[in-house]
Parts: C-alpha cells; structure tokens; sequence
C-alpha cells in the first residue's frame, strides 16, 4: 500500500456530517493535524445521509486551506437532492483559497457570496444552477478558470459577470442560454477558450465578440436553432479552433470568417448546408482542417480554397456530391488527406491539375469509369476506391509517373476485367492494387495484370492482391498459351491466381497411373510454382503404382474413390493428399515416416477405409497422435471391426497395467515439479522475470513487440516543465543513448504548435507503447499532467494492460495527490528515484524488444 497507517474513517453509518454526528468534518480534520497526510477518504452511505455541513469553525480553525473539492461521484442520481449545505459568509475566512470546487450536488448560488479575492479556480458543474446572481465575482478578481457546465442556466448578462476581466477559461456548454448580446463579454480581453456548446443558442448579436481579441478556442456546437449573421466573429483575429458543427445552418454569410485570419481548425460537420460560396474562406490562409462533412453540399466552387494554401486535411464525406473536380484542391502543396467518401459523386472531372499527400478516400460513392487521372494527377499514398460501381480496369505503364507509390482499394466494386498495358518508363513506381470481392472474368486480360516481363529491366512493378476475388466463368479455358507433355488421358490447364497447373484426369476409368513428364508452359512470361493432380474417381489400385515416381514436384495429389488397397510411395514435398473412400488397410512405415517428415504437408484425407486396428497400426496410430488437427483429423481413421477411433486405441493390451503404472508415476512426479515452479513463481515472479531480462535470458516471455508493433514511439513522458532539467539531463539521456536505446515522445520536441494540447496528448498516448509520468510536488500542480496521466490510464484500462510507469521524483507533499492518483499508488507498483535498482526496475517496465536486448552494463548502473 502507497500509503501505510493513514487515518481512515468508517462513515457507512452516518446520516449527517454536522454539528449533531457522532463525526464532524472539523474533529477529521484535527485527528489528521499529527500525521504528514492531508487527505481524507471516507465511504458514506448516500440512500442514508441528509446533509453535509459547511460551517464557519472548518475554515476558523483551518484558514490555510487553499483547494477544496466535495463532489458527488453518483453521476446520476436518481433522487437528486441538496445534501451539502453552508453556513452563511462559510468563505469569509479564506484568505489562502485558489481552487474551489464542488460538483453535481443542487447547490445554490447565493451561497458563494464574499469568494476569496485570491481565488483562482471555481468549478460548479452539474449542479442545476439557474441563474449567475449578479455580482457574485465581484471580489474574485484573480479568477482565470470557470467551469459552470451542466447546468440550466438561461440568461448570461454582463452584470453576472462583469469582474472576470482576468479569466482565460469559461466553460458554459450543456446550459440552457438562448442569446449571446454585443455587451456580455465586453470586459473578456483575455480570455482564451470559450465553451458554450449543447445551448439553446438561437442568436448572437452583432460584435458579440468583438473585444475577445486573445481567444483561441470557441466552441458553438450543438446549437440547433443558431442563426450566424455577417461579421459576428469580429474581432477574433487570434482563434484557432472553431467548431459550429450540428447548429441546423443552412447558410454561411460569405464575410462570416473574414477576421479569422488565424483560424487553423473549422469543424461545419453536421449541418444542412446545400452550398457555400467561394470567398467565405479568402480569408483563412493558415487554415489546417476543414470539416464539412454530413451536410448536404452537391457543389463546390472550384476557386474556394484558392487561398488556404496551408490546409492539410479536408472532409466532405457524406453529403451529395455527384461530380468532383480535381482542381478544387489545385492550391494545396501537400494534403494530409481528402475524404470525400459517401457522397453520390459518379465521376472525377478532367483536369490537369496534380495533387500531392497522403489519403484520398473516395469509398462509397457510384464511380463507375476509373480515370487516369486517378493514378496520374493525384500523387497519393492511398487511394480508397472500394465500394464504388467501377466495371473495368485499365493502367497505363506509359503513362505513370517515375516517383509514384500508391495504394489502391478496388474493394467491393464490380470489376470484370482488368488489364495492364504499355511499356514502363519510369524505374523507380509502385502500385498496390487491392481487388477483393470483386467477379473478375477469366480471360487473357485478366491473366495478364499479374504477369512480370522478364526481359524488362525496370524496378517498377504492379502488386496484385485478390483475396476473395471471384473467378466467373471459370470452366472456359483461356487460351493464351499451350501446356507441353500433358498426359494424353488427361486435361490441362493454368489458374493464375495461385500460379498452378491443373492436371485433371479425375472420372476417365483409369487403372494404370499416368506418367507425368516435365509439364511445362509454352510461353515464357508465364511462371508456375504448384502442380495439382486430380485422379479421383477411377479404378487405381496396385497396378503401375511404380509411376508415382514420375509426381515427384506435384504440390496436391487426388486419390479419393478408388480401389487402392495399400501405397507405397507419396511425393516428398506434397502439400495435400486425399485418400478417402479406398480400401486401404493400414499405411507402410515408410509412408508414414516421410509424411512426419514432410513440413509442407497441411492435410491428409483418410476417411472412409477399411483400417485394421492391429500391431501393424502402431506407426499409423503415433501419426495420428503427433499431427491431431495439424495434419490430419482423428476422426477419419476409425477400426473397421469395433467402430473405435484408432487414436484410442489399444493395440498392445498385455502392456495395459505397465503403461498405466509408468503413466501415473511421471504424471504424479511432473505435477510435484509443476506445483513447486508454480508456487516459486508465484512468489517471485516479478523479480525472476527483471533478473532474465537483465541476463538476456528468455527474452521471449516478456517481449511485447509484435502487441504495440503499430505505434510510433516506444515512451511519452509526461512530467511538469519545472522537472525538465531532471528529464533532459537524467532520463533522456539513459533511454535515448543508453545500451538499450528508446524512442521517446516528449512535449517541446514532437508536439505540434498550434495544435490543440488536450488532441496532442490524446495523440500521444495513443501513439506510444508507454507513458512514464514523472510524479512530483510541480507534476500535482500541472492540470495538463493530470489530464495526460488520466488519459493514459483510462486507455490502459479500455486494453486491460499495464500501459502507465510513475517515477517518483523527490520527496511528494501527499496533500497535492487527487483520489485518482492516490487510488492509482495503492493498487500499482512505482519506481523511485534513488533507489539502487532504480534503472533495472524501470527499464523491465518500459516496452521488451527481442532484437533489443538488455545489456550487461547496466548492472553496474544506480
């Protein structure tokens, strides 16, 4: 336990924390005075408790308080009452205060009259607060953060808030304000982000923000009777982030960002905007996102992103486009990505423009023709085409420029033919084609698409993949080359999908084997590298059995329903063979010993024989228990007398007694062991696992690799920026440059300026195998590393697995740690700095990579 001896409280009983209880928040508090703890924790029975008492002694007696948190942790009370109550002028008292907070209860406002003037942080969220009593702030003037979210509040006046001329965070989402006047943030100059989402917002006056000339965030979503009129963003210059997504919008003033000329992010997603006109973003040259998605857009003009030359992504998914010109995007130098999946677009317009980037997703649209343009004009990584209506494709080796390298999704389409042409120019392309599910019809051309000309000394090449992708037609042979030596009984024939040869003499009423001699193709652009036999359905037996000889390269032989009594020789690199329906009785030794032996092998058929269950089966029985369900299936050998399987079968009976003897000894032996290891393991399974990682020593039962083998960075380190020297100087330069070398995400060198803080560390976390928090006194006191760490662990938690690492860096004030940290201590280890085995501890902790690992020199190292 993090936290030893610490003075805890039995509240299930209590009805009451007031003057008339048996415990009172003040004798708590007093019997905490003697101990280094400061923090409280007491489970209380809230179907019993009335009320908790506020009153003007706490505060008297223990002036010093400078954060206060009461919150209901019921999100959802069913009978939501006001159980926490104050004593009247309860605040007087603080002179110290900085955080106040107290949530989801039904407290009222008159009762935070005289707040501290030193206060800098009030959260009232979830409370049904009705209205903001006027002058409430008035002495508050060093405020900077409010949190009144959740709430009913309906009117929001200049009078309520007139004193918060100092606050940089105001969160009014999930309210119920319907009007915003040019007068109610008239005094906000510094204010940075604003929240007034899930409102009944229906107008915003003229100049409602016109002296909010530091906001960087404004978020307006969730508005759905909100009407934006020309100019209303005045005086934002320097936002950033937008969002006005799901208002019912139908239109947008063409001045309405006129002077956001700072605006990088602009979420309209989820509207009903049917078009928009081409100097409404003019203005927007540093934009890097822009939503449109989910409205019901069916044209935009070609010149509208003539100036944001910055953007990177655009979303115009699912709204009802029917045609999209390449030339839209003619501006930008390079997109991150173009969705515009889901729309009814049926064609991609001529142009000559070229695009550049990553992603352009184009599924779930009616594209039935695919243009050149689709691989000439636009230069991206990926390109999603499935689910569209395409028919026919056509590439051109000609025409394909040199640098390109593309990834394309035909998935899902209805593509019948496909065919590549021409002679490659280029050296240095390549194109993934993905055709899965699609009916592709077997002809020469589509044989072709996957053929390699050898004599071509180009590095270019097309890769072709076709899982699931459906042969029709596939009884007409297509006769594009001939097969050398065929046997005269049999048919031939080419399947290209798996490169094979068919020799299909199945059902000719055979009973000599046919030779096979050197079959070959006659035409050298094609290649086999398997060969199928089919010789089912005939009346083979003994005779000529010798001219198996000649099957030596066949990959699958056919023998099924014939009158075979016994075999006495299988092609040594075989990777299926069906014996089923014959009248075998047992298999030689030799057979079945190169049938171990043989690693190609995946399934062998032996079903429906006549298996004699003596001695002789013993070879037979000991294949069957080594190659259970890998290569071949138990229940297909079964005794022709008893009906048994003989994988359970006793073919030596006299041995019996002996065998079960022997059995029960080494059972009773090997369980005494396995209790013992278990039992060892269990005791000291985290130290002997740190020892054979500091050894080198079966490094496979710890690595993690192939589990995380998607994510960018091994270690995002979180830790307040008064702890930098100790990171730069202490940790990085061990993980970095160490023996065993980590790549590490840390916030001033791979997060983005600009982006949101509270995106980057979303991203982070998800982008890293772990997140090592450096907790200390300064770590506490940073909202944005607490918000990390939470992040962290609620994805560890959604994984089930160990993802967070808490180093403790100095001596830690235990009166800083929240419930969530403190309930994290007590349940999960921690490393210490200065501890001996410090490096050790931690580096068995972070992400174990077979091909890196631990050094010896590390031993040596404190």
């Amino acid at each position: 336990m993090f936290v030893p001896n610490v003075v805890s409280f039995d509240a299930n009983y209590l009805t009451s924390i007031d003057d008339s209880s048996s415990l009172t928040m003040e004798e708590m508090i007093r019997r905490c005075q003697k101990t280094m703890y400061r923090h409280i924790k007491y489970s209380l029975n809230t179907d019993k408790l009335r009320r908790i008492m506020l009153s003007n002694r706490l505060l008297t007696i223990y002036p010093n308080i400078t954060y206060l948190n009461i919150e209901n942790n019921i999100l959802y009370p069913i009978n939501k009452k006001n159980i926490l109550n104050m004593e009247k002028n309860f605040f007087w008292n603080i002179k110290k205060m900085k955080a106040l907070s107290l949530t989801n209860f039904n407290i009222k406002m008159k009762d935070f009259k005289q707040l501290t003037e030193t206060l800098e942080h009030i959260d009232l969220s979830s409370n049904n607060l009705l209205e903001i009593d006027d002058g409430i702030f008035n002495t508050t003037r060093e405020l900077k953060v409010v949190k009144l979210n959740n709430n009913k509040i309906l009117n929001l006046d200049r009078s309520q808030i007139t004193n918060l001329r100092n606050i940089t965070y105001f969160d009014l989402s999930q309210n119920r304000i319907n009007i915003i006047s040019k007068r109610t943030f008239i005094d906000f100059s510094n204010l940075r982000y604003l929240n007034i989402s899930f409102n009944n917002l229906y107008e915003i006056q003229h100049e409602g923000f016109l002296k909010m000339n530091h906001l960087e965030t404004l978020d307006l979503s969730n508005n759905e009777n909100l009407t934006l009129q020309g100019h209303i963003f005045k005086g934002l210059s320097e936002l950033k982030y937008l969002n006005i997504s799901q208002c019912n919008l139908n239109k947008l003033p063409s001045d309405l960002f006129q002077d956001t000329v700072n605006l990088q992010h602009l979420n309209i997603s989820r509207n009903i905007l049917t078009s928009i006109e081409n100097k409404t973003f003019g203005n927007l040259r540093f934009m890097n996102t822009l939503d449109l998605s989910f409205n019901k857009l069916q044209f935009l003009p070609n010149d509208i992103f003539i100036n944001t030359t910055s953007i990177r992504e655009i979303y115009i998914n699912n709204n009802k486009f029917m045609k999209l010109s390449l030339q839209l995007f003619s501006s930008a130098t390079f997109l991150k990505i173009i969705n515009a999946g889901s729309n009814a677009i049926e064609q991609i317009g001529e142009s000559n423009v070229r695009i550049r980037g990553n992603e352009f997703i184009l599924r779930n649209n009616r594209i039935k023709a695919f243009s050149e343009l689709l691989y000439i004009n636009v230069m991206m990584s990926i390109l999603d085409l499935s689910n569209n209506y395409i028919q026919e494709v056509v590439l051109n080796r000609t025409i394909i420029a040199d640098d390109a390298n593309m990834s394309i999704s035909l998935v899902d389409n209805r593509i019948k033919n496909m065919d590549i042409k021409g002679i490659s120019r280029g050296h240095n392309w390549s194109i993934y084609l993905d055709t899965e599910n699609n009916y592709i019809q077997c002809n020469c051309k589509s044989f072709d698409v996957s053929v390699v000309d050898d004599k071509s000394s180009s590095k270019s090449s097309f890769i072709i993949s076709a899982t699931d992708t459906i042969c029709i037609n596939q009884e007409e042979i297509c006769d594009i080359f001939n097969i050398l030596n065929c046997p005269i009984q049999c048919n031939c024939s080419y399947v290209s999908s798996d490169m094979s040869i068919i020799v299909d003499c199945s059902s000719r009423n055979l009973t000599k084997y046919p030779v096979l001699s050197d079959i070959q193709i006659d035409n050298l652009r094609y290649t086999f590298n398997k060969t199928v036999v089919l010789l089912n359905d005939n009346h083979l037996d003994l005779d000529m059995q010798e001219n198996l000889g000649s099957y030596h390269n066949v990959s699958v032989l056919d023998l099924s329903n014939n009158k075979i009594t016994d075999l006495k020789w299988t092609p040594p690199d075989v990777i299926e063979l069906n014996l089923m329906d014959n009248d075998l009785k047992t298999l030689n030794e030799k057979v079945i010993v190169g049938l171990g032996l043989n690693k190609n092998l995946r399934k062998i058929h032996l079903g429906n024989n006549n298996w004699i269950c003596d001695e002789n089966a013993k070879h037979l029985q000991s294949f069957l228990i080594e190659f259970n369900n890998i290569k071949v299936n138990k229940s297909e050998v079964v005794c022709n007398k008893t009906g048994e399987y003989l994988i359970y079968t006793n073919i030596f009976p006299q041995q019996n007694n002996v065998t079960k003897m022997v059995l029960l000894v080494t059972a009773t032996v090997f369980l005494a062991l396995l209790s013992a290891l278990m039992m060892v393991y269990y005791w000291y399974g985290d130290a002997i696992k740190i020892y054979l990682y500091s050894k080198n020593i079966c490094l496979w039962c710890i690595a993690e690799e192939e589990l995380d083998k998607e994510k960018e960075f091994d270690i995002f380190i979180s830790y307040s920026h008064k702890d930098e020297s100790f990171v730069q100087n202490e940790l990085l330069k061990e993980l970095e440059s160490g023996d065993i070398p980590f790549k590490i995400c840390i916030h001033y060198r791979n997060w983005l300026p600009g982006e949101f803080i509270s995106k980057q560390i979303i991203d982070s976390v998800l982008n890293s195998r772990r997140t090592l928090v450096i907790l200390s006194n300064n770590f506490m006191e940073s909202v944005w590393g607490k918000m990390e760490f939470r992040t962290a662990h609620t994805q560890a938690i959604s994984e089930g697995r160990a993802r967070v690492i808490v180093v403790l860096y100095g001596d830690l004030n235990e009166d800083t740690l929240d419930e969530e940290m403190k309930n994290y201590l007590k349940t999960n280890t921690y490393v210490k700095w200065g501890d001996p085995w410090f490096w050790n501890k931690l580096k068995y902790a972070l992400p174990h990579s077979k091909s890196r690992p631990y050094s010896k020199a590390n031993e040596i190292k404190s």
